[in-house]
């Protein structure tokens, strides 16, 4: 039996945490307590710290790492991973305000939408570009592409500023 190496354990890890770190996000953003921007910071501080936390974890599981380079490249991937589920979630909390809505809206919009690119383009192109969780595979799997910059304007940046203009005009 050959024991998982580093990565088989980060991927999963790293997949499971983007579940949940989210949840933070919208509980960022929809708290009445302190400044938003303190708030959207802290969050932001939980996820990057929810995946080192995830990197730790796999090292420890694996008891293996990759060589440092490669090492570099997954432990920022993660980190990467880990903020775009946290904008995610600020900007589902942002867009729906009632807290339960929004939570749920962060794992159903965003699966819905990899569900039904997945049945569209079975090779996978699509999920890969447009959403977080096509993206975050290939972060963990240490090889970040352009996509990376068509899901974050997608998922993290649009949300987010419409959120915020709808906040501030309400």
């Amino acid at each position: 039996m050959t024991h998982p190496d580093f990565r088989d354990i980060l991927t999963p890890v790293q997949l499971a945490i983007s579940v949940v770190v989210p949840f933070t996000g919208v509980l960022a953003v929809t708290s009445p307590h302190r400044r938003l921007s303190r708030r959207l910071l802290a969050a932001e501080a939980l996820a990057a710290g929810c995946a080192l936390a995830g990197v730790l974890l796999a090292a420890i599981v694996s008891g293996t790492r990759p060589p440092a380079e490669r090492l570099a490249v997954l432990v920022l991937g993660s980190v990467l991973v880990q903020l775009i589920a946290q904008s995610v979630g600020t900007g589902c909390g942002l867009l729906v305000r009632r807290r339960p809505l929004a939570m749920a809206a962060t794992i159903v919009v965003p699966m819905g939408v990899t569900v039904v690119l997945g049945a569209l383009d079975p090779g996978g192109g699509l999920v890969r570009w447009l959403t977080p969780y096509g993206n975050a595979r290939a972060l963990l799997a240490g090889r970040p592409t352009a996509a990376l910059a068509v899901v974050v304007l997608l998922w993290c940046v649009l949300p987010n500023v419409a959120g915020r203009k709808s906040t501030v005009d309400g």
